[in-house]
Formats: C-alpha cells, sequence, structure tokens
C-alpha cells in the first residue's frame, strides 16, 4: 500500500459519514496509473525532441533522423514538427526523394498541423535542388505560388525573368504580383531592373506600381534609385511623385528630395518632400532650404520639419534670430512639443530677450504645452506687465501642478 492509502481511506469515511453513508459518491483524490504514464510519455518526447534539436543545431544529420524516427513512433504531441525536422534533415544529406515523401506523409497525417507553411516552403526548396523547374503557374495553391516565386529568385534570369514578367502582366491576383515584384527587386539583371521600372511607370495599374516604387526604394543600390528618378521625371501624377519621394526617403536619397524640395513648382509636392527631409533627420538640408526660400507658408513647414527631425539646435536659433514675427511664434510652438528637459531653459530665455508680446504670449503656450509649471512661476514672478502676468496665471489655474497651486495660493494671500 502507498503512502497515499491511509489518506484516500480517511478522506472518504469524512465524505461517508457526512453525507448519509453509501449515498455519497468519493471522488479519487490521486491521480490514477493512466495518468502517470501519459505524464511519463510526454516526458520522454520531451526530451527526445530536445535531443534531436541539439543533433540538427550541429548538423548532424544522420542521428537527427534516427532520432525523429523514435518520436514519430510515440505517436505523441511532436508528431508534426518531427516529421518536418526530419524532411530537413534528410534535404541536408541530398535525400530529396525521401525528404518528399516524408513531407507528403505530414500533410496528410497532419492537414492542420501549424507545420503545414514550413513543409510547403521546404518542399519547394527540395524540388529546386533536385533540378525540377519551379514554374509557378504549374501549381494551383496560391501560397504554394508564392513559395514557388521566392524560389525564381535563385533560378538563371532567363528562366526566371519570363515567368516573373508573365504574372505581372497577366490575370494574376495582386498578392502575386506583388511577390513577383519583390522578387525582381533583389535581381541584378537588366531586364529584372526594366521590368520593375515599367511597373512603376504603369498608370494603368495604380496598386502594382505603388508597390514597385515602394520595392525600389526598400531595395536600394544605384540602379534602383536611378529607376526611381526616371519614374519621377516620366510622371505628372502627383500621387505616383509622393510615392517616389516616399521611396527615396527609405533609399535615403536626399539630395534628390532637397532637388524636388527646391524646384518642384506643386506646392503640395515641395510640401512632401520637405516632410520626407524632416523624417530622415536632414537637419542640414532644411537649413539649407531655409535660408533661400521666400515663401512664409514654405517655411513654416521647414520648421516643422525640423521639429519631426527632432533636433532643437536650428530652431532655437531662428527662433531667436528670425526677423519675421510669426516665424518665431511658429519656431516656439514647435519647442513647446519637444519637451520641457530639451527646451525648456531656451524658451524661458526668449520670453525675457523678445519684446514682440505675440511671441511672448507663444512661449507662454509652448511651456504650458510641456507642463513646465516651474518655468512659467519663475516667469510671472518677474512679469511687470499687468497682461502678460494674467496670461500667465490663466495658463497655471489649468494646469494640476503642486507648484502652480503653491503660487495661485500666494496670490490670493
Amino acid at each position: 500500500m502507498t503512502r497515499r492509502t491511509p489518506i484516500l481511506l480517511i478522506a472518504a469515511a469524512a465524505v461517508w459519514l457526512g453525507t448519509g453513508g453509501a449515498r455519497a459518491s468519493v471522488l479519487p483524490l490521486a491521480p490514477g496509473p493512466g495518468l502517470f504514464a501519459s505524464e511519463e510519455r510526454q516526458s520522454r518526447e520531451d526530451e527526445a525532441y530536445e535531443q534531436a534539436r541539439e543533433l540538427i543545431d550541429s548538423e548532424q544529420w544522420q542521428r537527427a533522423i534516427e532520432r525523429f524516427d523514435q518520436i514519430i513512433a510515440l505517436n505523441g504531441t511532436k508528431g508534426d514538427t518531427a516529421m518536418y525536422w526530419k524532411a530537413y534533415a534528410q534535404s541536408k544529406l541530398g535525400q530529396n526523394a525521401e525528404a518528399l515523401a516524408t513531407l507528403a506523409t505530414l500533410s496528410k497525417k497532419f492537414p492542420q498541423s501549424r507545420t503545414l507553411e514550413q513543409a510547403r516552403a521546404l518542399e519547394m526548396d527540395v524540388r529546386r535542388s533536385a533540378g525540377q523547374p519551379v514554374r509557378p503557374e504549374n501549381v494551383q495553391d496560391e501560397d504554394l505560388k508564392l513559395y514557388a516565386l521566392q524560389a525564381l529568385g535563385n533560378q538563371e534570369p532567363d528562366q526566371a525573368v519570363p515567368m516573373l514578367e508573365k504574372i505581372i502582366r497577366g490575370d494574376s491576383s495582386s498578392k502575386l504580383k506583388e511577390r513577383a515584384m519583390f522578387v525582381l527587386a533583389q535581381m541584378s539583371d537588366p531586364r529584372a531592373r526594366r521590368l520593375l521600372a515599367d511597373a512603376a511607370k504603369d498608370d494603368a495599374h495604380p496598386e502594382v506600381q505603388a508597390k514597385a516604387i515602394q520595392y525600389l526604394g526598400v531595395h536600394g543600390g544605384k540602379e534602383n534609385r536611378a529607376l526611381l528618378s526616371e519614374v519621377y521625371q516620366s510622371t505628372a501624377d502627383a500621387r505616383v511623385k509622393k510615392r517616389v519621394l516616399q521611396a527615396w526617403m527609405i533609399s535615403g536619397e536626399k539630395d534628390r528630395i532637397l532637388s524636388a524640395a527646391t524646384s518642384e513648382k506643386d506646392p503640395d509636392l515641395r510640401a512632401a518632400a520637405i516632410q520626407q527631409l524632416g523624417v530622415m533627420g536632414a537637419q542640414d538640408e532644411l537649413s539649407k532650404l531655409y535660408a533661400t526660400e521666400t515663401s512664409k507658408q514654405t517655411k513654416k513647414k521647414i520648421l516643422q520639419s525640423m521639429f519631426i527631425g527632432g533636433r532643437s539646435d536650428r530652431l532655437l536659433e531662428l527662433a531667436k534670430t528670425e526677423p519675421d514675427p510669426e516665424l518665431r511664434r511658429t519656431a516656439v510652438r514647435n519647442l513647446g512639443l519637444m519637451g520641457a528637459d530639451k527646451t525648456g531653459q531656451a524658451l524661458n530665455s526668449i520670453y525675457t530677450s523678445d519684446k514682440d508680446p505675440a511671441v511672448r504670449k507663444a512661449v507662454i503656450e509652448a511651456l504650458f504645452i510641456q507642463g513646465n509649471a516651474e518655468a512659467l512661476v519663475a516667469l510671472a514672478r518677474k512679469e511687470s506687465d499687468p497682461g502678460m502676468k494674467r496670461s500667465i496665471v490663466e495658463k497655471l489655474s489649468l494646469m494640476r501642478s503642486k507648484v502652480a497651486t503653491d503660487y495661485l495660493m500666494e496670490l490670493l494671500k
């Protein structure tokens, strides 16, 4: 008798006595032998799986196959993943026929397995390694077509480019066309680049066109950047040009974006180019552009982009030296959005030195946005102009700050 037996008997007796004797049914308080066996089997499977994965990591392919076979024989919870890794190890040994057979068994035995997507990709790789050309048009399942398209990037351009062209210019789904362009963007073959450039200029298929432009930017390179310039120059569609500006931003083309911001006649395109310079943190380029710009509205957009770029030094300089009070106010407002630690002290200094009432009120607003009660109280204590002091106190009254409250209590006394 085990140690559990007395406890079980006592519990059973208690239940029996408390419910009128034999009418009570006693539930077992300890797991039965079947549960212990199940836990032991799961533990053996987990341990074997870890050992098999270690063999994969150390590239001991044959030993890994043998270990995964043992796991598969257990008919446990890891049978599907064991089959996938067995096929993977077989492919590494060049056992392509065996790997394909294992993958077929996996698909048939575990139709709901989470490993099926990886298994399909592995199947495509195995078939390609076995010399079976991947032809997406011969594959019915769309997910498999996507894997087949990816594999085209590893084939000779003479074979791959015509297949990709057929997909892009045919009636395939947008998803397949996008993947085809993704593959093209990674190829160095001139025909692939020309096909991608044609797609980027194809106004008749805007979704495909947008993806082509995006991939040209993502994959960068001298040739892709040149193709983007070609697309920008060849279109009159502002939407397409904005996509090119964004692609240039992704690929780091500051000079081309600066050129568009300087020479583009469309105000919206100029604004878009200026914004992209801000996203890139191109502070030097924005400073040069600001110095030569004559339009007040454009200068405001440049100040906004300086804020987007996250550097306060040039904004601070302009907030102090810009002759136009309206532009100084714009610079001050953007400084207020950059946080008290970064610009609070400088804003305090601008309030003291600037004589324009509107600029000083912009400083008060900026400090309020920062939640900088300390700076506002310091300004209020020094302020001799009643109107300005009222403006500061009004902002302090809206702030949930002990510093602000203490100062307001002082005024009441």
